[in-house]
């Protein structure tokens, strides 16, 4: 399989995995990374540059086409966690399997993925599990993906230990 197949990797994976036992699978995309796609068309109007790109940002035709092209690279991803998560249905793993989307940094641009200020730091983060206790809830509060594996072990039913600094987000 080609390394970066992660709809093919995954379905050999749900393949080889032994019936009716847990499972962990790590999905590590290259979108959004650069080199971004150069032929991407321009998605700002004169209307959306001054609410669709960040104000530390330029409003040039260079920000746009890296932004247009970052963008892209997202959609590119969303179609594949898409592709994903339909396998998961049809091997009627769905309901019960914890889903995380999340990054690992903030978006690939100056100013945002090699500093603290807020555009480096912020990351994406949506959790499904159909078991939730309170399903479709947004948090406001400040999440740390050092809550991820306390999170998990929970959900396991399994004592997080002292040492672990994160908390459940169940």
């Amino acid at each position: 399989l080609e390394p970066f197949d992660l709809v093919a990797n995954f379905a050999s994976f749900l393949e080889q995995k032994p019936e009716n036992k847990p499972f962990s699978f790590w999905v590590g995309p290259i979108e959004p990374h650069r080199p971004f796609d150069e032929s991407v068309p321009n998605r700002f109007t004169e209307e959306s540059l001054a609410t669709a790109i960040p104000p530390f940002m330029p409003p040039t035709s260079i920000v746009q086409d890296q932004l247009s092209g970052y963008l892209s690279e997202i959609e590119y991803f969303d179609h594949d966690l898409g592709l994903l998560i339909q396998l998961l249905k049809d091997k009627g793993l769905f309901d019960n399997t914890i889903i995380v989307v999340t990054s690992d940094n903030g978006m690939e641009f100056s100013r945002a993925k090699p500093t603290l200020y807020e555009y480096g730091v912020r990351v994406p983060l949506a959790i499904y599990w159909s078991k939730m206790a309170k399903p479709s809830r947004t948090i406001d509060d400040f999440v740390s993906l050092i809550d991820i594996a306390p999170t998990f072990l929970a959900a396991a039913g399994v004592d997080i230990p002292l040492a672990m600094t994160g908390k459940s987000l169940l």
